[in-house]
């Protein structure tokens, strides 16, 4: 009797025994299946963030392919023009992000206007791959929009007495230009120290009814000290206008104000016409409007023929 009850007791506690263990290990494999596919998930989404941050690296090496760290105020315009001798400089993705750079600000649009060349295809191709690569947002061939510009100035095309050539550009690129406020370097100028002078320059025309402000034309400042009239912290104040480089509100510059003369503004080179330069300065003189030029940011303005840089690109194309 009491084997008998010994041997039920101990078939029930086998039993459940047995059914504690395939509970323990049920319990036991649904965790370990849980981790699994914690993990697994786990490892995908890591996967998944790398591919991205290597996805937006790429975009950002191809589509903005300049680092900027200045505080940004307005849409700009960064724009540059070449032609026949200098367009294997300015559509040099070399010298271009230099001065992109440089000028430390994000510009919305960064244009070139191409004139004057003999062989379009070439100049094309090279703006092409500017545009794929990020450097640039776009470019423009000067005769396509030449008439519509002097149209809308309402400017004779004769009456550049022989400075068409030394102004359609700046025309056709205000005429086309898409943003508030436009920066302007002619293809043989280039920045030469990182400042804050695009936004100073922004607060100017915005508060101070600066008509154009640019950088000096030397590191020493002495020309534009010595042609100021009046001076602030920040900028030589005074009479003056320079193709070189420019910034502007784009507004002012669409208005019709390139039939202008002034006798002050004959101290511009014969050679040139009835040039661009020479008709925005004779307005800003009729109207009293003064350049601001910023006390510490220059430019060099070079000699195509003296310019190293374009002998070094002359050397590498024979090649």
């Amino acid at each position: 009797m009491i084997k008998e009850k010994f041997r039920k007791n101990l078939k029930n506690y086998l039993i459940s025994s047995h059914n504690i263990f395939i509970s323990f290990a049920f319990i036991l494999v649904a965790r370990i299946l849980h981790y699994l596919r914690y993990f697994k998930a786990k490892k995908a989404a890591r996967s998944k963030f790398r591919h991205e941050q290597k996805r937006a690296v790429r975009v950002k090496e191809i589509t903005t392919p300049i680092i900027f760290k200045s505080r940004i105020l307005f849409d700009v315009t960064y724009s540059t023009k070449c032609w026949e001798n200098d367009w294997r400089r300015v559509l040099n993705s070399r010298f271009l992000e230099k001065n992109l750079r440089i000028n430390n600000y994000a510009f919305s649009d960064r244009v070139v206007v191409i004139n004057n060349i003999s062989d379009n295809k070439e100049v094309i191709n090279r703006a092409k791959e500017l545009v794929r690569k990020g450097i640039l947002t776009r470019y423009y061939l000067v005769d396509d929009y030449a008439n519509e510009a002097l149209s809308y100035f309402k400017i004779p095309k004769e009456s550049f007495a022989g400075g068409y050539f030394y102004s359609i550009s700046e025309l056709v690129e205000i005429y086309l230009c898409k943003t508030k406020y436009l920066l302007h370097y002619a293809g043989d100028t280039l920045l030469q120290n990182k400042t804050n002078w695009i936004n100073e320059g922004l607060l100017a025309i915005e508060n101070e009814n600066a008509k154009v402000v640019d950088p000096c034309c030397d590191a020493g400042f002495s020309h534009d000290r010595a042609a100021a009239i009046r001076e602030t912290d920040k900028f030589f104040i005074g009479y003056g206008f320079s193709d070189r480089c420019y910034l502007i509100r784009t507004s002012d510059f669409k208005a019709l104000i390139y039939n202008s003369t002034h006798p002050a503004s004959n101290r511009y080179p014969e050679y040139g016409g009835e040039s661009f330069e020479k008709r925005v300065d004779s307005w800003m003189q009729n109207n009293g409007w003064m350049r601001f030029t910023h006390k510490k940011a220059y430019y060099l303005h070079f000699n195509y023929f003296k310019n190293p840089f374009d002998r070094e690109l002359d050397e590498k194309n024979k090649q």
